[in-house]
């Protein structure tokens, strides 16, 4: 027998006014942005599941992204991978307009970009989109210093990686789980279960990485499957 419990989750969400009474947007604009501010922190998606939402199609979706960039609630950075080479854009959506740095190579809304991944080689490239913490969560640079530093040496510990503690991707997803009342504990049970689970697996070892374990999406699940199995696992060797 399975008893399910289940839960309403908060149906409101909390956004800057301002936003909303900025006669510099027009509504269209507004109300994606909007959509797009009421997710939780870490958030990520693509133009493509943003189409998926609404009636609009990708030229009208772009426009408004493409307005929100011009009027600062939208930031471009440039993602390199560990040999400085350029791998890409990403965009970060703010609640107030932010400051815009100049991306080097920046590809418009709607634009084609280069891509070496194997799903993106038959599609138009799709434009990753993701929601920064909170503008005061940003603002403590050294917030969660210490904990962060733990957390990473654990994880290139158990993982035998070199993952950098100041690495500003894993830093957000880390404080974000922080900030959510999780300890480091939490993250220690996290990253032992999966790599008992995925360090033999050829398909899911790639994922054993920050940016999987500690996505707002997958860390609550994972605590729970860990705080279940991780013992049994130990004690009998077994990967569910």
């Amino acid at each position: 027998m399975i008893i399910r419990t289940v839960k309403t989750e908060n149906p409101y969400a909390q956004i800057d006014k301002r936003l909303l009474n900025n006669k510099e947007l027009s509504w269209r604009t507004k109300g994606i942005l909007a959509y797009l501010l009421s997710k939780p922190n870490d958030w990520e998606t693509r133009i493509s599941d943003i189409i998926q939402h609404a009636k609009e199609g990708r030229t009208a979706v772009d426009r408004c992204l493409k307005e929100a960039k011009e009027k600062g609630y939208i930031l471009e950075k440039e993602i390199r991978n560990e040999k400085g080479q350029y791998m890409g854009i990403e965009y970060d959506v703010y609640e107030t307009p932010q400051a815009q740095k100049p991306a080097f190579g920046k590809p418009e809304f709607g634009e084609h970009t280069p891509t070496n991944n194997k799903e993106d080689t038959d599609n138009e490239k799709d434009i990753h989109i993701e929601i920064p913490l909170k503008t005061e969560q940003l603002t403590d640079n050294g917030k969660y210093g210490a904990e962060i530093q733990e957390i990473t040496s654990f994880l290139n510990k158990t993982m035998k990686a070199k993952f950098l503690p100041k690495s500003q991707a894993a830093q957000k997803l880390i404080r974000g789980r922080l900030n959510e009342g999780h300890s480091v504990a939490d993250f220690e049970m996290v990253i032992e279960f999966k790599c008992l689970q995925w360090k033999n697996d050829g398909d899911m070892s790639q994922y054993l990485r920050p940016k999987t374990l500690f996505a707002s999406s997958n860390f609550g699940g994972y605590l729970e499957d860990a705080r279940r199995n991780l013992e049994r696992l130990k004690d009998e060797g077994e990967i569910l």
